[in-house]
C-alpha cells in the first residue's frame, strides 16, 4: 500500500507529461533533466515516489510497451539516484490491475466525475421529442457500427444524432443547439462537450459511445457519461466489458431494472455490440407515452446518481 503523505506531485502545467509517453519515448534526457531540477527545488525527506497526474486522458499500456530497454534502465538509474521507490502515473484509467514495471507504477481517478454539477437538471417527470441522443465526434469503428445500426433500422428518425465524419451515404451532421451556444460540433471546446444541453433533457436514453470499446485493460469514464448524471438521463453505454461494473463499484446505480444490462460482463467484442443493439431495438419499440412512465420510475434512480456525481464535485472540483 502506497503512502500518500509520501508522494510528491510533479505539477503537469509546468511540462507536458504526454498520454502517449512521447515524452518518455523521444524526450527522456529533457524529461529528467526537468525532473531533476524541480526535485532539486523541494525537500525530498519521507518522499518514497514522484506522481505525475493526467487529469484529461489516459497513460496507455501499450504506447509505454514501446520506450525501449535503454530508456527504461535510464529512468530506473534516475529514480535509484535520487533514492526514490519509484514514478507514479495517475489517470482516468480505473481498470483493475494495470501493469507498467516495478518501478513505474499506476493510479487510477475518475476526475471528470462531478465536472458538470454546476449545471445540472431538475430531475422530475418529462416528456421527449426524441427517444435517444447519440453523439459522436471522432471517427472509430464501433461508433461505425452503432451509427450504421441506428441508420440501416430506421432509428435515426428517433435519435438527436451527430457524427463528424461521413457514414454510408450520410454526410457529417451536427445539430444546432440556439443562437449563444455553439453547434453540436463536438469539438473538445464546444459548449456541447461539457455541460449537459436540452438534448440531454427532451431525449429518452442517451446510447453513449464512450472513448475505448476493445480490450479489457481500460475503463475510461468520461464527460460523455458523466453528463447524464447531471442532466438525470438514463444511458446504455458503448464501451468496453466491466464499464457500468466500475460505475457501481464508485457508487452510482444502472438500470438493469429496466432493460438487459448484462452486455456489460461480455469480453467478446462482437457479441456485446449485438446485445447492445437489442436493447436499443427493445427502447424503441416502446411509445413516448411509456418513456415517460418508465423515465418517472427511474427517478430515485436519478436522483441518487445525481447526488452522488455532486459528491464528487465537492470532493473534487471545489479546490
Amino acid at each position: 500500500m502506497i503512502n500518500e503523505n509520501k508522494i510528491l506531485d510533479i505539477p503537469k502545467n509546468e511540462h507536458w507529461f504526454d498520454h502517449n509517453f512521447i515524452f518518455l519515448r523521444k524526450y527522456l534526457i529533457k524529461t529528467i533533466e526537468y525532473l531533476r531540477s524541480y526535485l532539486n527545488q523541494h525537500n525530498l525527506k519521507n518522499i518514497d515516489y514522484i506522481r505525475i497526474t493526467h487529469s484529461h486522458e489516459i497513460y496507455v499500456k501499450k504506447y509505454f510497451n514501446l520506450i525501449d530497454e535503454f530508456r527504461l534502465k535510464e529512468i530506473n538509474k534516475f529514480i535509484n539516484e535520487i533514492g526514490l521507490k519509484g514514478i507514479i502515473f495517475r489517470d482516468n484509467n480505473m481498470a483493475d490491475g494495470v501493469y507498467f514495471n516495478d518501478n513505474i507504477l499506476h493510479q487510477g481517478y475518475p476526475y471528470f466525475l462531478g465536472m458538470t454539477t454546476p449545471n445540472r437538471f431538475r430531475i422530475e417527470d418529462r416528456k421527449f421529442d426524441k427517444k435517444f441522443l447519440c453523439l459522436n465526434l471522432r471517427p472509430r469503428p464501433y461508433r461505425f457500427k452503432i451509427l450504421e445500426f441506428f441508420y440501416q433500422n430506421g432509428i435515426d428518425k428517433n435519435t438527436y444524432l451527430t457524427h463528424n465524419f461521413p457514414i454510408l451515404d450520410k454526410d457529417v451532421k451536427t445539430l444546432d443547439l440556439n443562437e449563444h451556444l455553439d453547434s453540436l460540433y463536438e469539438n473538445p471546446f464546444a459548449a456541447s462537450s461539457y455541460i449537459p444541453t436540452y438534448l440531454n433533457y427532451n431525449t429518452f436514453c442517451n446510447i453513449i459511445t464512450e472513448t475505448v470499446f476493445y480490450g479489457n485493460n481500460i475503463n475510461f469514464i468520461t464527460e460523455k457519461t458523466e453528463k447524464c448524471f447531471s442532466a438525470g438521463q438514463p444511458f446504455i453505454v458503448v464501451s468496453n466489458p466491466y464499464f457500468l461494473k466500475k460505475l457501481k463499484e464508485l457508487g452510482y446505480k444502472t438500470f438493469s431494472d429496466f432493460w438487459d444490462e448484462s452486455y456489460d460482463d461480455e469480453e467478446d467484442d462482437e457479441i456485446r455490440m449485438q446485445m447492445i443493439f437489442n436493447e436499443i431495438k427493445k427502447i424503441n419499440l416502446l411509445s413516448y407515452d411509456e418513456l415517460s412512465k418508465m423515465y418517472s420510475k427511474m427517478i430515485p434512480i436519478l436522483k441518487h446518481n445525481q447526488k452522488i456525481n455532486s459528491d464528487w464535485y465537492l470532493k473534487n472540483f471545489n479546490k
